[in-house]
């Protein structure tokens, strides 16, 4: 992470805004306090170098097309996750759906262990709806949002990332509060279904991708591994696609 990598990074902020600058504040103030050590970025949009053209392509015009498709994010920890989901099923390689849900929150499809699609696109901001994130909603509401509500595009911006999920349907990003006041609080409520049902829905989608042949489905992220309430609400709506929790993991060590 030398200067010039740091100065380019610095001009795609904008694609990420709730990581990209913090991340760059960091290695800033490392090279500051250790000039002489050896700084190595990680990008976790690399595992989803493998998504076939059909799955990363965005249907606008080709020389729009070309410009701004699909890179997906979470990949370190969909890779992680993969190949030890691998490893407890004795098998060398698996097809897998993959849910990273936590504050931000991702799906991948895995076919053979590689990525062959996910819900984050262009930027983190695609996919389910996250804790101060919307996920994916109708651009037609961005295009109303400036033109009949007279939002300018940074408080678009800002409504989208920082205003919206969890935060924006029951007053708080943090799923926790949310779990808490799911059977007494209407807005927790409807947050947390909306929340599940389009994890659900997405876990679907991705076994039609991956013609039914799923080995196994992965929760990881703070939600994805802590959250029976969670668990129950995706899990009870597979069980055509022969997918079952084991409620008795829940009370298992995690650390084991």
């Amino acid at each position: 992470m030398d200067i010039s990598a740091v100065e380019k990074l610095t001009t795609l902020s904008s694609l990420a805004p709730l990581h990209n600058p913090h991340n760059l504040a960091g290695i800033v103030a490392a090279k500051q306090t250790f000039p002489d050590a050896l700084q190595v970025g990680v990008f976790d949009t690399g595992y989803h170098r493998t998504l076939p053209e059909h799955a990363y392509t965005y249907p606008l015009p080709r020389q729009l097309a070309t410009k701004y498709r699909k890179y997906g994010f979470h990949g370190t920890s969909h890779k992680y996750v993969v190949e030890k989901a691998a490893q407890f099923l004795g098998l060398e390689k698996i097809n897998a759906i993959s849910l990273h849900l936590g504050n931000g929150c991702s799906v991948a499809c895995i076919k053979d262990n590689e990525s062959v699609d996910t819900t984050m696109g262009y930027t983190p901001l695609a996919g389910l709806p996250m804790g101060s994130r919307s996920g994916d909603i109708d651009p037609s509401v961005i295009i109303k949002l400036l033109q009949d509500e007279g939002y300018s595009s940074s408080e678009v911006s800002d409504v989208l990332h920082n205003k919206s999920g969890f935060y924006g349907l029951s007053g708080s990003s943090d799923s926790l509060t949310v779990e808490r006041g799911y059977d007494t609080d209407p807005a927790c409520t409807l947050a947390f279904n909306v929340f599940a049902y389009n994890a659900r829905k997405h876990i679907g989608a991705y076994t039609a991708v991956l013609n039914n042949k799923v080995d196994c489905v992965i929760f990881t992220g703070g939600i994805g591994e802590n959250s029976p309430l969670l668990h129950n609400l995706v899990c009870e709506g597979l069980y055509p696609l022969s997918v079952s929790r084991d409620k008795s993991s829940e009370s298992r060590d995690k650390s084991s």
